[in-house]
């Protein structure tokens, strides 16, 4: 069967003030991979508006039970007549997957029932367009992986960036994943926390995958790639395109050979406010004026700071007045610092590489430090330099050939004209285009 890409054009201006908030998706069970005596699943039938396996009992019914908070999957579960001996068997029928002792507040069970209102199968969603079906049958629990079919969609978004670039995309439907992802990509380029106006503009074009049958236990899609990537800045564009190399490595272009990611983010972390600049200050607790190496970034306890570039950790451990500091040699003769942090991320500490936008650590109060905040600093050849006049283009790098950008100019056309029939939808209702993949 021949597979299909699916456009949706689905242009959205906004232009509000929003509370920060998260992504919403579904709470889910725990989840483990799955033992590796199992075969490979088979993709089965689906109901289109439950999900479950289609039976041959015309008096089969199912029903979804949300778990509340303080519920346990034992009380949930003897309302179907089900012993505490059949929820306990459960429990461990299915361990091999998920841990149903930590199942959490939120979590969708699909139920079959049979005509008497037994509990004969239960249905969890273990990770996205993959179900695990556990049947009751004389006492015994057999449980199974469902695979739901998927397709390959395209989707497009056009915001306005108000109050909030964040919010007002999670507005328009664009997932938190892929914001993240563009606001990285483009933090080389661009101060997020600065240089943006209200009414700068930001255009993307990413792959998804959806669920060919709907679910109501989980996610109906799953953002994959960001292709494309517009940001008015001043009213001035800066356009990136994702374009896979001759060697398979995939990385941000602009249209004329230069790669976007091309050396140390401005800023190590993302929705904080700048509370302290560099150049000379007060020190808020010794009292007297010194020179400040760095930026002061305000930011909630726990939020994740990122590797500002490539490099090897040389510090990540106590550092006196700094607290829970961690240090990153790169190349060229450039360090960064990253200081006051409530803890290191897993795996970092002296001699791991890191990759940019790697979470190293986590924002703190630690050390010298009068509020919660991230002290971050650059150092080029042992001297301090300001990281807002950090020019991404000081550092060179190897110019295309005319066969790369040969090959970069077709990747570009393609997302071109994937871009002209979105645009094209953009005053009329959503549609759906399909075009056949070659």
């Amino acid at each position: 069967m021949k597979r299909h890409q699916i456009f949706y054009a689905a242009c959205i201006v906004v232009g509000v003030s929003c509370t920060p908030i998260k992504e919403p998706t579904p709470q889910q069970p725990v989840s483990k991979p799955p033992p590796s005596d199992v075969k490979e699943a088979e993709v089965l039938a689906v109901q289109p508006s439950v999900g479950l396996l289609t039976e041959s009992e015309p008096k089969t019914v199912t029903e979804i039970v949300t778990i509340e908070a303080g519920q346990s999957l034992m009380e949930i579960l003897r309302v179907y007549n089900l012993s505490p001996r059949q929820v306990i068997t459960l429990v461990s029928a299915t361990q091999s997957w998920l841990d149903l002792n930590s199942i959490t507040a939120g979590t969708r069970l699909q139920l079959m029932l049979d005509h008497q209102r037994q509990l004969t199968a239960v249905m969890f969603q273990v990770g996205f367009a993959k179900m695990l079906v556990a049947r009751l049958s004389k006492e015994k629990w057999h449980v199974s992986e469902l695979n739901i079919a998927t397709e390959q969609v395209i989707r497009y978004a056009k915001v306005e960036v108000g109050n909030s670039l964040f919010n007002n995309a999670l507005a328009a439907d664009i997932p938190a994943g892929i914001i993240n992802k563009l606001i990285l990509v483009m933090s080389h380029r661009i101060d997020f926390q600065r240089a943006l106006h209200k009414y700068d503009e930001l255009e993307v074009l990413y792959d998804a995958e959806v669920l060919c049958t709907q679910s109501l236990l989980g996610s109906q899609s799953m953002p994959r790639a960001l292709r494309y990537v517009s940001l008015s800045v001043a009213g001035k564009r800066q356009v990136l395109y994702l374009h896979k190399d001759e060697n398979g490595k995939s990385a941000y272009y602009f249209a004329d050979g230069r790669v976007a990611q091309s050396f140390l983010l401005k800023t190590p972390l993302n929705g904080a406010r700048l509370s302290s600049t560099f150049g000379k200050r007060k020190h808020p607790i010794l009292g007297f004026t010194r020179i400040h190496k760095g930026l002061d970034f305000g930011a909630p306890v726990g939020t994740p700071i990122f590797a500002a570039g490539d490099g090897t950790v040389l510090k990540a451990n106590w550092g006196g007045s700094f607290g829970n500091r961690v240090l990153i040699q790169h190349q060229h003769g450039y360090r960064t610092l990253y200081a006051h942090l409530q803890g290191f991320a897993k795996g970092i500490k002296a001699g791991a590489p890191v990759k940019q936008g790697q979470v190293i650590g986590f924002l703190g109060n630690t050390g010298m430090s009068q509020a919660r905040h991230l002290h971050y600093e650059v150092h080029k050849d042992g001297r301090a330099i300001n990281p807002l006049h950090l020019d991404s283009n000081q550092v060179s790098h190897n110019k295309m050939t005319e066969q790369q950008l040969a090959q970069l100019t077709r990747t570009i056309a393609e997302i071109d004209a994937r871009l002209s029939i979105a645009r094209s939808e953009h005053f009329d209702p959503p549609q759906k285009i399909a075009l056949v993949e070659k």
